[in-house]
């Protein structure tokens, strides 16, 4: 007879990732669960600062990308970034992510930013996103212009 620590790690090793998912797309957890990711969920309220630490090295999803992209490199994680799905149901979220998790092969993808439309996904390398979020925090005034 299978003990509990027995059947939590065999749920793991069965389980397609796992996913840490924003405040703002719990909505999709049933779904994605049903798809057979383990899903984390990111607590109302909590601090962007607290979020990333929480998500090191890990996948997180989010329609809020913006305020995650500059730290992808540093804290190396997995930024899934469903911004142009967020009028889409539910349901079509979690099965474009299940669908683009496969295609990419995202369970082993750390450092990187992935796009994902309804017909598209791009995967963009941490250096590649790192260094656009730079110049606009330049350009906003936010840190201080690189001098020539």
């Amino acid at each position: 007879m299978p003990t509990g620590t027995h059947t939590l790690l065999r749920r793991v090793a069965l389980s397609r990732g796992r996913l840490w998912v924003d405040e703002n797309l719990a909505n999709v957890v049933p779904y994605l669960e049903k798809l057979s990711f383990r899903v984390n969920h990111i607590k109302p309220g909590t601090q962007h600062d607290e979020i990333k630490q929480m998500i090191m090295t890990d996948h997180f999803l989010t329609a809020n990308s913006k305020d995650f992209k500059e730290d992808i490199a540093i804290f190396e994680y997995c930024l899934i970034n469903v911004d142009a799905l967020l009028m889409q149901p539910p349901d079509v979220i979690a099965k474009r992510v299940s669908d683009v998790w496969r295609e990419l092969g995202l369970k082993h993808q750390e450092s990187c930013e992935v796009r994902i439309t309804q017909r598209t996904q791009q995967l963009i390398p941490a250096a590649e996103t790192v260094l656009p979020a730079i110049q606009e925090q330049e350009i906003k005034g936010k840190l201080p212009a690189k001098k020539a």
